[in-house]
């Protein structure tokens, strides 16, 4: 698969219907897709033919991330004070990290 073809293959994607996707999946990944949603298979689709395309995430990042999984990597800790504001459904969402760590919704 070169550049071109993905990146034509990424465009089709838009317009495929669940049947056509599925049958791209098959094709490309070696596996029966998944029973998800259209735009679900779509995603994972799109993100694994990348995947297989670019390489992947690096060792490193691989490495950590399933120490973090397992519970035994290193975990970052939120720096104090830190304030996070969504607004989701006309709503503001407002996160704070307090002095001692915890996080307040």
């Amino acid at each position: 698969m070169n550049a071109a073809y993905l990146d034509a293959l990424l465009d089709d994607l838009a317009d495929m219907s669940l049947a056509e996707l599925r049958s791209v999946w098959s094709k490309h990944i070696g596996t029966v897709a998944p029973t998800n949603s259209a735009s679900l298979v779509r995603a994972g689709l799109a993100h694994e033919l990348q995947t297989r395309f670019m390489g992947g995430l690096p060792k490193a990042t691989l490495t950590r991330l399933e120490g973090l999984a397992s519970g035994s990597g290193q975990q970052t800790r939120s720096l104090a004070g830190l304030r996070l504001v969504r607004e989701w459904q006309g709503q503001a969402h407002v996160v704070t990290v307090g002095d001692d760590g915890a996080v307040y919704w």
